[in-house]
């Protein structure tokens, strides 16, 4: 049984971001990257603003800014999230509505029908018990409190390049209700580390 971290992302949502006053060189400007830090395609557009550096990948909508690491197991996240800060404090006026924290974990080379019946079966639930067979593959959501988030948990049977895995989706997520909703952002930027543990000691049940 083999686990893999496969998402570390941060996505923040608005009313309206304006994608059409993010440039390259305001970004600069902003310190939210430095100088050689963006490369390869790139696109700024009034609707769309997208491209990619060493560390993360970068997309914003009008709705939403995705903010998405390359490396999957970040050792210090605030090596990667340093300039989503300067962005969000140079766009104070925008109108944040909700921000998720994200990451995902599959479980591969295991026999997927016998670690979802064994991990999520009970034969007191009636669809359970109508639906098992031998060809039952099984799932399983959770929602809970954890800090100033809550934790949303899909766990399903997916396949990927024809290889049958278990795939761990962990959402903290967090609705805005603060005055100066930059800041509660920045708040809960701070605080990835703690959601980013928090996943990783539900994960080390497999590990």
């Amino acid at each position: 049984m083999v686990v893999q971290k496969t998402l570390d992302s941060i996505v923040i949502v608005a009313r309206n971001f304006n994608p059409s006053i993010i440039q390259e060189q305001w970004l600069l400007d902003k310190r939210v990257f430095s100088a050689g830090e963006i490369s390869g395609n790139r696109l700024f557009s009034d609707q769309v603003v997208q491209f990619a550096t060493e560390k993360v990948n970068f997309l914003m909508i009008p709705n939403q800014l995705q903010f998405t690491a390359k490396d999957k197991e970040i050792v210090e996240p605030r090596d990667y999230f340093a300039g989503l800060e300067n962005l969000i404090l140079s766009l104070k006026e925008t109108p944040y509505v909700a921000i998720g924290i994200n990451f995902q974990w599959r479980i591969s080379d295991v026999d997927v029908k016998k670690f979802s019946h064994d991990e999520f079966y009970r034969d007191d639930i009636k669809i359970l018990k109508s639906l098992n067979d031998n060809t039952a593959k099984l799932g399983t959501y959770i929602s809970v409190n954890f800090d100033v988030m809550r934790l949303k948990l899909h766990v399903l049977p997916v396949e990927i390049n024809q290889e049958d895995m278990v795939q761990f989706d962990f959402n903290f997520h967090c609705n805005l209700n603060n005055d100066n909703r930059a800041d509660e952002i920045i708040q809960v930027l701070k605080k990835h580390g703690n959601f980013l543990q928090y996943a990783k000691k539900q994960m080390a049940f497999y590990e």
